[in-house]
């Protein structure tokens, strides 16, 4: 029997709003950056691992949260620049070792991932999976920008990123 729910992903990958999910059921969710978090009891512990497929999307988010270190609350603007290539590169490359740093050689009593496209819009996609059922709202509130109207390089990024994915 699962007693605990650990989703962890590399950032802007939908965490919270897992947690919000599975917190809805009525069970407990701990969000985490640190693949080797433990509970102290694997085989009571599902691990969630929460993942993008854009990951140019994944990138430019944590670009913006870097700049405005805003990534859950979002109170002030921010206003258009110019990203350096080298950051990119590092959140970049960040976003990519992250998953596979997970052991899943542990005994967790349940490993699953989910991509953030299938469940922002569809709550029930995450509560199906894991066999819970909502008995509270979710609460959440999405980031109200875009990385196109401040990142005012994104289109030669977004030429570093398909380079990097050549690689």
């Amino acid at each position: 029997m699962i007693e605990h729910y650990v989703i962890s992903g590399s950032g802007r990958v939908g965490i919270h709003l897992l947690t919000s999910i599975i917190d809805s059921a009525g069970v407990s969710a701990i969000s985490t950056h640190d693949p080797a978090y433990s509970t102290g009891n694997d085989s009571i512990t599902a691990l969630i691992m929460a993942d993008r497929r854009d990951t140019f999307a994944v990138v430019m988010s944590n670009l913006l949260v870097w700049r405005s270190n805003q990534p859950t609350e979002y109170k002030k603007t921010i206003e258009p620049y110019t990203e350096s290539e080298q950051q990119f590169r590092l959140l970049y490359r960040f976003h990519k070792e992250y998953l596979p740093k997970h052991d899943l050689t542990r005994p967790y009593g349940l490993v699953e991932k989910f991509y953030y496209e299938d469940f922002v819009n569809d709550h029930n996609h995450v509560l199906n999976r894991l066999g819970l059922t909502a008995v509270k709202s979710i609460t959440t509130v999405p980031a109200p920008y875009n990385y196109r109207d401040i990142i005012l390089n994104h289109q030669e990024l977004r030429q570093v990123y398909e380079n990097l994915e050549q690689q």
